[in-house]
């Protein structure tokens, strides 16, 4: 009798119909929820094999573990499946027609259903075959004039080598085609003050940004897209200092993601401020399940690839329940915030496509204070084989991973744009700090005079730069007069010479200490009036954290149809950054300006304008804080002590 019924046609034709009944509705239904997530961010699957596991065999695990239950059920999950995938993915910017797919496949999935045919397979495969393999974003016809990438501390030391290995495919295009010259830096150095001359075309002094401390509020001239925006012109803005809060009124083809170390997670547009909220948490390192979910959807939705979200999310497991070195950890994580900052620059540019567009990269510089010793173990003898072979390449990868952040951006931006890539300052080996060294303490160090939380201190290479957190400039002038002859007093009891040199530049001290050969035990140290145990306040021993440090040669590097009006010159200066973006975007010259344009402006000389770039409306905060969570961040990056 059972072979009988088993060689029956009739019984065979009912369950290959019911078979194609079950799998064609699951293949629509993960081809519908593969193109429902495309079309919010087609640049975030980048995995095929996760995309098969999760809009394919996923689905029909549980479709089929209802089946058994009943038929229904299953057919139920199915048909919701696209319209969760397209929940999930959907932003606050999307329209009513991208629920289209979701819901058509739903009508599809119910067709097939009921009413399985020969038509049935070719629809469904055709549907999947669309869903991998479909076209995605191509490249605009219009969109950014110019394009800064801005890479804090490269260095032409390692881009060239990188470039000549092939490591670096998209430098090497914009080398061979643009114009490329040393960027002369401040004799500072310090990233903050730098990449605001950049953008403003003034030092320090005239621009007012003096350390990582502060909001937009504290610079005293207009930027580069200050000038821009007041005519009307579109404006994006990513890493930037200083640009926090974002300002009001701000358009559709704007954005404005301010620095990791700005005081709150404010942008624009409002659901990116989770890159500022991972990294506040990363920091912080208390976060629970719910909230690193809530944060992952968040970053899923505004274009982090899936590829990121699994590194971070590998990364977040081990740290919790295996916690790795801060060796070992530290260059994870800078790579882990490249390709988040990068993945969101590449959504906002393909989604926004502003005029100018800006972003500002610190990654490579943070790798190259801590790891360079890896990458030239001659020069260190305390770096063993086992050392070099694990971190040798931390520094070169970090630069492979910005050249690819710049690749993908340079898809999305018309083929005539100009770019601009460059750099604060270059970098070198600092084989000094191999041996002994000695630091100023920083927090313990304000504590020592009294200061705590009304003063910020950080580090500029070897020396400690101090300033008031007041904006009142005749309370921090008494302050700063007041503790000149106290920090000047400094010295090792028992010693002849100071402890300190103190430059004072307005209202900021820049604090040095002086060389030693010795450090000294139980030493004590003497400053106005007082005595601190010399260990309190200065850090002393062997085998330094820093093992690179900035030179004042960076990189610039113009590649378009401007870099054919390039002014040649082997050098130029960070002062002429902001006179070049000028000429490129036939902004005004700032009558202020000291540093010139490295290329030749177009149209007649006579129709130049020539004005300051006005200061955007204030954010009106109360003073400025430093909180814990920047506190830590610097700490980590090696500016406070």
């Amino acid at each position: 009798m059972a072979k009988i019924i088993g060689s029956n046609p009739q019984h065979a034709s009912n369950l290959n119909e019911r078979w194609t009944a079950m799998i064609l509705p699951l293949l629509i239904a993960g081809a519908a929820a593969q193109v429902a997530v495309r079309l919010n961010t087609p640049l975030t699957l980048d995995q095929p094999l996760i995309s098969l596991l999760l809009f394919f065999l996923l689905p029909a695990l549980l479709v089929l573990l209802l089946a058994k239950i009943r038929r229904e059920l299953g057919l139920g999950l199915a048909i919701v499946w696209p319209l969760l995938w397209q929940f999930l993915s959907r932003t606050s910017d999307d329209s009513l027609a991208v629920w289209l797919v979701p819901a058509a496949a739903g009508v599809l999935i119910v067709l097939v259903w009921r009413h399985a045919g020969r038509w049935s397979w070719p629809v469904a495969v055709l549907v999947v075959l669309v869903a991998f393999f479909g076209p995605g974003p191509g490249r605009p016809d219009s969109g950014p004039r110019l394009l800064v990438f801005g890479l804090d501390g490269a260095t032409w030391q390692i881009v060239d080598k990188l470039a000549s290995e092939g490591r670096l495919p998209n430098f090497q295009n914009a080398m061979e085609s643009g114009y490329g010259a040393r960027l002369r830096s401040l004799p500072s150095t310090l990233s903050p003050q730098v990449w605001t001359t950049i953008a403003t075309g003034y030092p320090p002094e005239v621009h007012g940004a003096w350390d990582f401390v502060g909001n937009r509020d504290q610079i005293k001239v207009g930027r580069v897209w200050d000038q821009l925006l007041s005519e009307g012109r579109s404006c994006g803005l990513c890493g930037w200092y200083f640009t926090w809060p974002p300002l009001p009124g701000l358009g559709q083809d704007d954005f404005v993601i301010p620095s990791q170390l700005a005081p709150g997670g404010d942008t624009h547009p409002d659901e990116f401020s989770f890159f500022w909220q991972i990294w506040t948490s990363a920091q912080a390192g208390s976060n629970g399940p719910l909230a690193y979910l809530r944060m992952g959807l968040d970053s899923f939705r505004n274009g982090v690839r899936v590829s990121t979200l699994l590194r971070s999310t590998r990364e977040v497991l081990v740290n919790r329940f295996r916690p790795r070195s801060d060796m070992e950890s530290d260059w994870r994580k800078r790579a882990i915030s490249l390709d988040l900052q990068g993945d969101i620059s590449v959504e906002l540019l393909r989604t926004r496509q502003p005029e100018f567009a800006a972003f500002l990269f610190t990654q490579v510089d943070r790798v190259c204070h801590k790891y360079w010793k890896f990458m030239e173990p001659d020069l260190f003898p305390e770096v063993t084989e086992a050392e070099q072979q694990r971190y040798g390449n931390v520094i070169p990868d970090a630069y492979a991973a910005a050249d690819l952040v710049l690749g993908r951006m340079l898809e999305l931006i018309p083929e005539n744009a100009d770019v601009l890539i460059v750099s604060d300052h270059g970098f070198q080996a600092d084989v000094g700090l191999g041996g002994k060294w000695c630091g100023i303490k920083t927090e313990a160090f304000l504590d020592a005079l009294g200061l705590g939380e009304t003063a910020f201190a950080t580090y500029v290479l070897d020396h400690v730069l101090l300033r008031p957190l007041s904006e009142n400039s005749a309370y921090a002038d008494s302050l700063l007069t007041a503790l000149e002859p106290v920090v000047a007093s400094a010295h090792v009891v028992g010693e002849s010479g100071p402890l300190l040199t103190v430059e004072r530049d307005q209202n900021t001290f820049l604090l040095t200490l002086a060389p030693r050969n010795t450090i000294p035990e139980n030493g004590v140290i003497s400053m106005g009036g007082q005595e601190f145990p010399f260990d309190d306040l200065i850090s002393a021993g062997t085998g330094a954290t820093w093992s690179g440090n900035h030179h004042p040669d960076g990189v610039f590097l113009l590649s378009g149809p401007s870099a054919m009006r390039s002014v040649r010159s082997d050098s130029l200066n960070v002062l002429d950054v902001a006179p070049t973006i000028s000429a490129l975007l036939d902004l005004p010259i700032c009558p202020g300006w000291t540093g010139r344009a490295a290329i030749s402006r177009t149209g007649d000389q006579a129709d130049i304008i020539m004005a300051e770039f006005p200061l955007p409306p204030k954010a009106g905060l109360d003073g400025e804080t430093v909180d814990e969570a920047l506190i830590k961040k610097l700490k980590s990056i090696g500016y406070v002590r």
